[in-house]
């Protein structure tokens, strides 16, 4: 969509609304509406065209972590939680939803959404396919931290830390330091449900 790509997002909701009127079962048009409609600043409008798009389309990986990312900014976890496992059913290495999962699971403030034990096995099992990937590792090691494995939650820390730096992820990297205070603390993440350790 020419108009979303130039910084227009008026123009590409225009466009975008006709569209899906002259066809609705346009997955990709409700996509690109909800990201215009995000750049609008118009999130509820957003939530509502990507969620159309994933009814439409619920293998589609990229706009599910959207779909997801959305729903924590709006406080919604418990449906984010949801968005990020069809994403993992679809692909389970697919490390933008998996490493947003366990963070989610690990970290939330959100007490019906909280789960550690689960971040940790999903975590766990998910590194083994994407090992060096840091926002999968950073998000195993709140895990391990938010199950009292403080040791665990540092090395794995350290680990990600290093493919961070290697990999030039300057904003990952202080992020994972800023977790590994707490780790050293002996003290878990605290409740964080929009936030996650990046891609």
């Amino acid at each position: 969509m020419i108009a979303l790509t130039q910084g227009l997002p008026a123009e590409a909701i225009q466009h975008l609304s006709k569209a899906v009127e002259l066809d609705p079962y346009l997955s990709e048009a409700y996509a690109n509406l909800g990201l215009a409609h995000l750049r609008a600043g118009d999130p509820d409008a957003a939530l509502a065209a990507l969620a159309q798009a994933v009814d439409l389309t619920p293998d589609d990986l990229e706009t599910l972590v959207r779909y997801g990312q959305l729903l924590q900014q709006r406080h919604r976890p418990s449906e984010a939680i949801q968005a990020y496992r069809q994403a993992i059913l679809v692909r389970p290495s697919f490390v933008p939803a998996a490493a947003r999962l366990v963070w989610l699971l690990a970290t939330s403030d959100d007490t019906t959404a909280r789960d550690p034990a689960q971040a940790l096995d999903l975590g766990r099992k998910i590194a083994q396919l994407a090992p060096d990937r840091p926002p999968l590792l950073a998000a195993l090691a709140a895990a391990y931290a938010a199950t009292g494995q403080f040791d665990e939650a540092l090395q794995t820390a350290d680990r990600a830390l290093a493919l961070a730096q290697e990999q030039g992820n300057a904003a990952l990297a202080r992020r994972i330091e800023g977790h590994r205070a707490y780790y050293q603390r002996s003290e878990p993440v605290p409740g964080q449900s929009a936030i996650s350790p990046g891609q």
